[in-house]
């Protein structure tokens, strides 16, 4: 007789141990989503141009350089080619 008995209480022990942690884990997930803050500002979408920031720190507006070498630094160049390339 105690021999079921021993069995379900071992079950009904590991389900509730299963069932706490897995409010528990769900209760942190739900925190951790909870305390990201909305965006304070929306920004305006981007415009149709290009700008290359050098390591020096020099911009180069690709949308309005010539064609040609615009750059170089170490063994990189940067050219640029026809208008729509």
């Amino acid at each position: 007789l105690w021999k079921p008995l021993a069995i379900a209480a071992s079950v009904i022990l590991c389900l509730s141990v299963a069932g706490l942690y897995f409010n528990a884990s769900t209760k942190n997930n739900e925190q951790l989503v909870k305390s990201v803050p909305p965006a304070a500002t929306d920004h305006a979408p981007g415009k149709n141009k290009a700008v290359l920031i050098l390591a020096d720190g020099r911009k180069i507006d690709l949308t309005e350089a010539k064609s040609g070498a615009l750059a170089v630094q170490g063994e990189t160049q940067v050219i640029k080619t026809a208008a729509d390339e």
